[in-house]
């Protein structure tokens, strides 16, 4: 069963309420979806990606619903990861290649394959036509590599976190 965003949800699906701006009813039963980035941006299921330090792919039904999700680690990450603990692989950025015929150029690409391939698989298993929105200072390059249709949102935290601080404080000088 999907679990409900609300209040009493751990730090991962908390992460998801201020990414997309769901917020839930004062009892935790009913995400209120209106008025919030995602529900602003599209109606139905939505794979809300974060592509940065670490790159996350949250799941959400269309009612607002956190389905589930994966944290990865980011490019920039992959590849100090692979500098660390592989014989010290060149620490560098490479060049994206179909084919590439260097080190670094193949550790370049393997790390975006590795990003899309994540994101794709997640997209693949919502089924149907969920919408793919993606954030980040990395998501601008993540999009290059993606093979599915999605948008770029590039303040998605921000305006989240600003429509739950306007309709927190529109409920709250409703209720006065």
């Amino acid at each position: 069963a999907p679990v409900v965003v609300s209040p009493e949800i751990d730090s991962k699906t908390a992460s998801v309420k201020l990414i997309c701006g769901v917020s839930a009813s004062r009892n935790g039963a009913a995400p209120k979806s209106h008025g919030t980035v995602k529900g602003a941006l599209h109606r139905g299921p939505c794979l809300v990606v974060s592509a940065g330090t670490t790159t996350t792919a949250d799941m959400l039904s269309a009612e607002g619903e956190f389905l589930g999700g994966v944290i990865l680690p980011g490019v920039e990450l992959m590849r100090f990861v692979l500098h660390e603990h592989t014989g010290r692989l060149p620490l560098q950025e490479g060049r994206f290649s179909a084919m590439p015929r260097n080190t670094i150029d193949a550790i370049e690409t393997g790390c975006r394959h590795a990003q899309a391939g994540a994101v794709e698989r997640m997209f693949r298993g919502m089924g149907g036509e969920p919408a793919c929105l993606v954030s980040g200072g990395a998501g601008e390059s993540l999009i290059e590599q993606l093979g599915i249709p999605c948008r770029y949102v590039e303040n998605l935290v921000l305006d989240g976190l600003a429509r739950i601080a306007l309709s927190e404080r529109k409920a709250r000088s409703g209720a006065k």
